[in-house]
């Protein structure tokens, strides 16, 4: 089940060339099929936006997917999907099929932020204006502007809760969502696991020369979260970016 970006232009909406080159990479690569969804108030969608109402919408989705199929414990067979910043909503259907104790097979981040409100502190207008740049010298009033957002989705309070495997992918070009929005929230998700010594179960790092840095380690019985810090890819790219379907096989254990 795919979650793309949500904004009023063609690329936030599902029928964008580069999702649809995506939808196309995980079916033929990955052997499944793919459910995309445009929220209320967004691509041929009615009603107003909300982050409770795309939250209700991407569990509507994940309700008929489940049910349409007739297979048992067919939700732990669902790899949630979301780009850039339908990511917040994956994130945060994730913690709340956790709380319901309903685990899906994986979580595919791409492009993430960590919330909305970090997000705006770091947005860049043309790719070199901060946002909130002229507040920076200031960070009281940054943290009152911030205080008035109403829908600040946070991908790194919800994650806490998810029960599944986790895949970060983000490109260290990305001149979107910069790239660190993926090191805080995989620093959060591994906080908790960090012994004494420093030491997180499983974790590995590995470098590619030319591709990137893959980062990964275990959460118990909730399984892996891997992080594919990538050179290349920039912001819409990824989803079919040499390597990362096959990060999407390992998290969601189709190898």
């Amino acid at each position: 089940m795919y979650c793309p970006a949500g904004d009023q232009a063609e690329a936030g909406n599902r029928a964008a060339s580069h999702r649809v080159r995506s939808y196309s990479s995980f079916s033929n690569s990955l052997d499944c099929n793919v459910l995309a969804i445009d929220y209320r108030g967004y691509g041929d969608s009615t009603g107003s936006p909300s982050e409770q109402g795309v939250l209700e919408d991407a569990r509507a989705a994940f309700d008929y997917v489940t049910s349409f199929t007739g297979i048992e414990n067919a939700e732990e067979k669902v790899i949630l999907v979301g780009q850039s910043l339908g990511t917040g909503v994956v994130s945060g259907l994730g913690g709340l099929l956790a709380r319901e104790g309903i685990t899906p097979r994986a979580l595919v981040l791409i492009a993430p932020f960590s919330s909305v409100t970090e997000l705006l502190t770091s947005f860049r207008f043309f790719k070199f204006i901060p946002m909130l740049g002229p507040l920076s010298s200031i960070p009281c009033l940054q943290t009152y502007f911030r205080s008035f957002l109403q829908h600040p989705f946070s991908s790194r309070a919800a994650l806490q809760d998810v029960a599944a495997p986790v895949l970060l992918l983000h490109a260290v070009n990305d001149d979107t969502i910069p790239h660190t929005h993926s090191s805080v929230l995989f620093g959060s998700l591994m906080a908790p696991y960090v012994t004494g010594g420093d030491d997180v179960e499983g974790f590995e790092e590995r470098q590619y020369e030319g591709w990137g840095t893959v980062r990964s380690f275990q959460r118990g019985e909730k399984g892996q979260v891997i992080w594919w810090e990538g050179i290349h890819g920039g912001h819409n790219d990824l989803g079919w970016a040499e390597g990362t379907l096959d990060l999407i096989a390992r998290v969601a254990g189709l190898e």
